[in-house]
């Protein structure tokens, strides 16, 4: 079933079919706030408007359609890995005819908000049932897995840092 917002997948078919018109084919990451209110739903996620996602194209006309439709290409999101975001085993697939859209499990979704020092993304997960609805054991172990590799694991403002007394709010 897709969950998509009804705006979203509007959007989404409106650029498959500009890919259809051009024989051209792309898959894209969703990610940020709708990829929240994917997981989550309108009523439990904070309110956006935008539309973030990530590829890894560099077709000049593939990016200018993106932002045509309000689409913004997030060039850096540090952890977790795009080859792991992309991975079947940690997303489902949406597949329009010339586009497919990869939904980051929900996981995925919490690391990237625990892997980052911003208190918008602490605010998500102290004030939404994110972590609620995770595997709490797959949660730690890629935490665990993905914090040798992170640049800030040793900022004191991490928010992986956070994660245990924001588990144990929850039970």
């Amino acid at each position: 079933m897709n969950k998509l917002n009804e705006d979203v997948n509007k959007i989404f078919n409106l650029i498959n079919e500009e890919l259809k018109s051009l024989s051209k084919i792309a898959q894209i990451v969703l990610i940020g706030g709708q990829l929240g209110v994917y997981h989550l739903g309108e009523e439990e996620y904070r309110k956006t408007h935008d539309i973030d996602v990530i590829h890894n194209y560099d077709d000049k006309y593939f990016i200018e359609l993106l932002s045509q439709y309000g689409i913004e290409q997030v060039g850096v999101m540090q952890l977790p890995p795009y080859e792991d975001l992309t991975d079947e085993n940690n997303c489902e697939v949406i597949s329009y005819s010339n586009l497919q859209v990869l939904i980051p499990d929900i996981e995925m979704f919490a690391v990237s908000k625990l892997m980052t020092t911003r208190g918008k993304d602490l605010n998500d997960l102290e004030s939404t049932n994110l972590l609620k609805f995770c595997d709490k054991k797959r949660l730690i172990k890629l935490i665990d897995e993905y914090k040798r590799y992170s640049i800030d694991k040793d900022h004191s403002d991490i928010n992986f840092k956070k994660l245990e007394q924001l588990l144990s709010e929850l039970w």
